[in-house]
């Protein structure tokens, strides 16, 4: 997965050459950014909490607040490490502070400067 600013190189890189891709960089960050395509599959998807940065520790808890006990996948706008399930991705319920708050935490050292853009909380199911 390229970040917009490197999608939208090679996309004017081929067109140079006459090579168009299917997406424009503006279509790519439409369907690449889950907050660019979440309003579209609301209906169909889990509930959805994000921010559009790393957050504080009472921003993070106030968005935990809308899952209740209910489990909880961290991702960022893209990606999520789970292969890390226990660590940096999966929170077993969201009403657990401390534990939550950990898991990501880890999730945000383990992305580093590969963060993309911001926090999402999705429901588990």
């Amino acid at each position: 997965m390229l970040k917009p600013e490197d999608y939208e190189c090679l996309y004017n890189k081929l067109a140079e050459k006459n090579y168009f891709l299917i997406n424009n960089p503006e279509e790519y960050i439409n369907a690449h950014y889950l907050p660019k395509w979440y309003k579209h599959l609301e209906g169909v998807t889990p509930k959805t909490k994000w921010s559009n940065s790393v957050l504080n520790k009472e921003e993070i808890i106030d968005m935990l607040k809308c899952f209740g006990p209910k489990p909880v996948i961290v991702k960022d706008y893209v990606k999520s490490r789970k292969h890390e399930w226990y660590k940096s991705c999966y929170i077993e319920n969201a009403e657990e502070k401390e534990k939550s708050l950990q898991v990501i935490n880890n999730f945000i050292k383990g992305q580093g400067e590969e963060l993309n853009q911001g926090i999402v909380l999705r429901e588990f199911v």
